[in-house]
């Protein structure tokens, strides 16, 4: 029998390309530097103008669309270029024209225009709506000039208490004593007032003149006007008189008085069911009022009466407990506390509840509202220090500062302080009930020495606070003789296949002080970056722009892909006093694919009789980030053969398996090679 002895095969691997690790720096470029602005070269001489000095829209009624636009002349009598930008502060709801920065050139002008908003319905009358128009320039004579804008909405606002009007518990059949109720308009434009008697005939409204309509000027009080009520059932009685008012209105109108009473078929009558002390001065203290206990039996009834805050009320009753006669009647006088000069604003945060209690067979006790509101302005600062930091010589750094009014009485403000800082608007501005003022403050330095100051806040003579004024607000800030402005925060060089390099890149260094200031750049990574600066410095005059330039390094042909390794970061210091190192930013990622087989070393298919077959997987997988075209071969003589040559497409993190197979026809020890091979523009 003949016999063929089984060969032992090793099949060998050979890898036909490149991986995209790690390599060393590349080479690098140059910086130049380049001339800005224009004119004949000189500094811009004091010439820059503005046309107006305060933009007033007047009075606009409440509900009203919005006014027409006003223009604003720039002019540059200078000889030189003058470089301007403006802002309003705050930012709405005026609207400012755009664009609103330029370059004048001399003799030249420019225009702006402010465009106020409309008036909505709900806005208060009277209260002023206010922005500051600030205007910077590189003329040192000018380097900041601020525009108070003010559009002022007008109406009448009325203001009725009390809502409801409470009658308390009267006797069926007997006249309820009147309760006095004011309504006020507290607006700034006169407007006419009536009442429609109510749907409930128990009750009826009555003013000096009624039921004629009444004029009510700015501040004035309807006149003689009362709630009346005569109960003809044993219950709880409502409804409201309905209001009209003819004019311009700002803000929410009552749509009537509310009124309310209870009949009663009993002895016992309270009136009225509600005390208003209304709105009082934080400091002062409103009038006493009363309550009438009445008797209609034939025996004394006893009484006895609570608050409910106990002994924090701020309201007192004399006296607390007692008796009222047959067929008579007992007072009870409510004496108000005086309101602290620091106290809340809310409505009834000064009020509180009287129960009364009887010895009457079945009665229940009643109660007494008590209501009562500290009246005055509460003014809330927006900050108590302002930090400018360094700011270069003759030009000018600004912060917005707030003021709200949290009360609910308007308030007179004037804010100050004194040179190198500066505050607009200047003048004193009126702050509606929730309204706020927004100012603009400015630091101008004219040294590099350290500067201080403060921001002092005045009210006006006899208005009424209900918490003290914000302290003065602290300034702080530096002068310096130079300005530093980079271009760019970062450069993005993107990703660059393995074996390439990227195009250089490039920022400016703007200089937009008064005078030159040197400057350093240095790479975070130093010689072990894979970028290189055209320029590791130099001195950049005043409106003069320096270019840096940025050359990558190529990507090796055998790199780590991604961007970690790539990224670095130039930082630019100058000498400017106080001044802050900055930082650009630089990214690259290297692309191509890292193909990898799955054994390291020499397949050994083993011993294979001849005339039979064996076969091995093998696998391929891209663990890069770019696709690569994969394409085998086998050499080492017939017998080995692969089941696909491709070429396939192998994306990233995708894997390729593919079969060897062998058969052998003679006895004897064979070996073969495997080679990969990918395009040449494939990136590796």
């Amino acid at each position: 029998m003949n016999r063929q002895a089984s060969p032992r095969v090793l099949l060998s691997l050979l890898l036909a390309f490149s991986a995209c690790s790690d390599s060393g720096p590349g080479p690098g470029g140059d910086a130049g530097a380049r001339e800005g602005g224009g004119g004949d070269g000189i500094s811009p001489s004091t010439g820059f103008s503005v046309s107006v000095t305060a933009v007033d829209f007047g009075k606009l009624g409440c509900g009203s669309p919005a006014a027409a636009a006003k223009a604003i002349e720039l002019g540059n009598g200078g000889k030189a270029p003058i470089t301007w930008s403006a802002k309003l502060v705050p930012p709405a709801p005026f609207v400012l024209s755009d664009p609103a920065k330029g370059t004048l050139a001399p003799a030249a002008k420019a225009t702006l225009s402010v465009t106020p908003p409309a008036i909505p319905a709900t806005a208060s009358a009277g209260a002023a709506l206010q922005a500051t128009l600030v205007i910077t320039s590189d003329d040192p004579a000018n380097a900041s000039i601020s525009i108070p804008v003010t559009l002022t909405p007008t109406g009448g606002m009325v203001e009725l208490s009390p809502t409801p009007a409470v009658f308390g518990l009267v006797p069926v059949g007997a006249q309820a004593e009147d309760v006095v109720v004011t309504l006020t308009n507290r607006g700034n434009e006169s407007i006419a007032v009536s009442f429609a008697q109510p749907a409930d005939a128990q009750f009826s409204v009555a003013w000096t003149g009624s039921p004629a309509q009444a004029q009510l000027a700015p501040g004035a009080s309807l006149p003689g006007l009362v709630a009346r009520f005569k109960p003809t059932q044993a219950q709880l009685s409502t409804t409201s008189a309905k209001l009209t008012v003819s004019g311009t209105t700002c803000g929410a109108v009552p749509s009537g008085l509310a009124l309310s009473g209870r009949g009663t078929k009993g002895i016992l009558g309270i009136q009225p069911g509600a005390l208003d002390f209304g709105k009082v001065n934080c400091g002062a203290s409103a009038s006493a009022k009363t309550v009438t206990l009445s008797n209609a039996g034939s025996a004394a009834i006893a009484y006895q009466t609570a608050l409910k805050a106990g002994a924090s009320s701020p309201f007192a009753v004399a006296p607390p407990t007692g008796s009222i006669p047959p067929g008579g009647k007992a007072t009870l006088t409510v004496t108000p506390a005086a309101i602290p000069a620091t106290a809340l604003t809310g409505a009834d945060q000064m009020g509180d509840l009287l129960t009364i209690t009887t010895d009457v067979a079945g009665g229940t006790p009643q109660t007494v509202t008590l209501h009562q509101t500290a009246q005055g302005a509460r003014i809330v600062a927006s900050a108590t220090s302002l930090a400018f930091g360094a700011v270069p010589v003759a030009q000018t750094k600004s912060s917005p500062f707030v003021l709200v009014n949290e009360g609910n009485l308007p308030a007179t403000l004037t804010l100050a302080t004194a040179a190198p800082f500066s505050v607009a608007p200047a003048a004193a501005q009126a702050v509606a009930p929730g309204g706020k003022l927004t100012a603009n403050v400015v630091f101008s330095p004219s040294t590099t020495d350290p500067a201080t100051g403060n921001l002092s806040i005045t009210g006006k003579a006899g208005e009424v606070h209900c918490a003290p004024l914000p302290g003065p607000v602290v300034l702080a800030g530096g002068g310096t003789k130079g300005s530093l402005a980079i271009s760019a925060t970062s450069l993005d060089f993107g990703d660059v296949a393995c074996g390439s390099q990227a195009a250089p890149q490039s920022f400016d260094l703007l200089n937009a002080g008064t005078s030159g200031f040197k400057w350093t750049a240095t790479l975070g990574k130093g010689a072990s970056s894979w970028f290189a600066l055209g320029s590791a410095g130099g001195t950049v005059d005043p409106g003069v722009v320096a270019s840096v330039s940025v050359t990558p390094k190529a990507i090796p042909a055998a790199s780590a892909v991604g961007g970690t390794p790539y990224a670095d970061t130039v930082t630019i210091t100058t000498d400017i006093p106080g001044d802050t190192p900055q930082t650009v930013q630089l990214a690259m990622s290297a692309l191509g694919a890292v193909l990898v087989f799955s054994a390291t070393t020499p397949i050994d298919l083993g011993k294979v009789p001849a005339g039979s077959t064996a076969a091995a997987a093998i696998t391929i997988q891209n663990t890069g980030n770019a696709e690569a075209a994969v394409t085998l071969a086998v050499t080492g003589g017939p017998v080995f053969s692969l089941e696909d040559v491709g070429p396939f497409p192998l994306e990233p993190t995708n894997t390729e398996t593919v079969n060897v197979v062998y058969e052998p026809v003679a006895v004897g020890a064979l070996s073969a090679t495997i080679s990969l091979s990918v395009p040449p523009t494939t990136p590796l």
